[in-house]
């Protein structure tokens, strides 16, 4: 069963978010977002979930040699993924967990990478989606962003996706669904109400298909997610 979620924001290479006043994600966190690229090409340090500069870096972003990195400051760039395995047009969920030693990197709620020793250098410095402070912006849509302050686990982190979440989820700090349509703010639907700015963007009628997925299933110690459109017993 789709949800009805019909707008996400276009960044279109010149726009951007800004949150103001946002609490670093201290020693555990998770950070979900889908996007939705537009061309194979990148430039230098596009942003896509980022926060501060040089000592201060951290989170999301894409190299001009088409790689899916992770910052976090002094432990330098970390790469997560192959944008290749982007396709364009399409819609995928980014999601990464870090506790201050391991962070974890999914593509579409599926485990595809873990990286050791990454201390996280909880950056205070103003959160921005589809940018990274001076350098570049991200040239495509972005829906559905979600911050929890701890760590979400393998089951946790696929029974989210392609969910819609209901903003009174234990240990949430940030809920945007990006779908407002029209206007210059994105609301955050979680209790602490970091209300995004938007900037030289605009409203497109296009978004993930988010589902409910009610089936949960654990085998030889992986989990699956199957709608319930397609159980056949």
């Amino acid at each position: 069963m789709k949800m009805p979620n019909n707008y996400s924001l276009n960044l279109n290479g010149t726009g951007y978010i800004s949150v103001d006043n946002f609490p670093s994600f201290g020693n555990e966190y998770t950070l979900k977002i889908y996007i939705c690229k537009k061309y194979n090409e990148f430039q230098k340090w596009t942003g896509v979930l980022m926060r501060g500069d040089s000592d201060t870096s951290q989170g999301i972003y894409i190299q001009d040699d088409n790689t899916l990195c992770f910052t976090n400051s002094k432990s330098g760039r970390v790469i997560l993924d192959d944008m290749k395995n982007y396709n364009i047009n399409e819609w995928n969920c980014i999601t990464i967990t870090h506790n201050n030693k391991t962070l974890k990197y999914y593509r579409n709620g599926k485990l595809i990478k873990i990286l050791q020793n990454l201390r996280s250098i909880n950056s205070k410095e103003q959160l921005f989606i589809g940018y990274w402070d001076r350098f570049c912006k991200f040239n495509g849509n972005i829906a559905e962003i979600a911050i929890w302050n701890t760590c979400l686990n393998d089951k946790q982190v696929l029974n989210s996706y392609n969910k819609k979440l209901t903003g009174e989820e234990s240990n949430l700090v940030a809920y945007w669904r990006i779908n407002e349509g029209k206007g210059d703010i994105i609301y955050d639907l979680s209790n602490n109400k970091f209300n995004g700015n938007v900037i030289n963007s605009e409203w497109e009628v296009t978004a993930p298909a988010i589902t409910c997925n009610k089936y949960l299933l654990k085998q030889n110690n992986n989990y699956y997610s199957i709608n319930n459109n397609y159980i056949d017993l």
